[in-house]
């Protein structure tokens, strides 16, 4: 199936059960492959020799990995050592780790390089509250759906930032 632009543009998208395809005006072609779970296993870019999903090359691509859970446990970026999330290498991939909840608490990054993930599991939906050297705040929480942070901290110090009472500035 092609979903495209009338008139001439050339962009469109094709896809099958397990492959999605964005076509370019300039004719080239961003593949993007899916597991029978639907979860995403490939990504590669247009590119000039026609790598996608269907023939990867590691060197365009970027490949994913998933646990029996449906947990993605590896990422491994386009690279021209050939790995991917098939054969990952530690120098190249990037590696999730989960706890029995389901949630993610900790990425290493290629190199080796750990940060943990801190998760407030009391509220209804938990909160992500540290990822790394991000610190996360969260405002009165207004439904049961749960609620987006209102700030994040990079620099591991808190600021707390107040609203001024109406008809005062500051």
């Amino acid at each position: 199936m092609y979903v495209g632009h009338s008139g001439g543009t050339g962009h469109g998208l094709s896809y099958s059960r397990y492959l999605q395809a964005w076509h370019y005006e300039s004719g080239a072609t961003s593949t993007y492959g899916y597991n029978q779970d639907g979860e995403r296993t490939c990504a590669t870019p247009a590119n000039s020799i026609g790598a996608s999903c269907a023939s990867p090359d590691p060197t365009y691509g970027s490949t994913y990995g998933y646990n029996p859970y449906m947990e993605m446990t590896c990422v491994t970026p386009a690279n021209t050592s050939g790995v991917t999330c098939g054969d990952p290498a530690t120098a190249t991939s990037y590696g999730y780790t989960y706890n029995a909840g389901g949630l993610r608490m900790s990425e290493t990054s290629p190199g080796g390089t750990t940060q943990q993930f801190t998760w407030n599991t009391h509220s209804f939906v938990p909160q992500l509250l540290m990822d790394g050297s991000n610190a996360y705040i969260y405002g009165p929480q207004t439904s049961s759906l749960g609620n987006a942070p209102v700030e994040r901290n990079h620099s591991g110090t808190l600021m707390l930032r107040r609203s001024a009472p109406a008809g005062q500035s500051g």
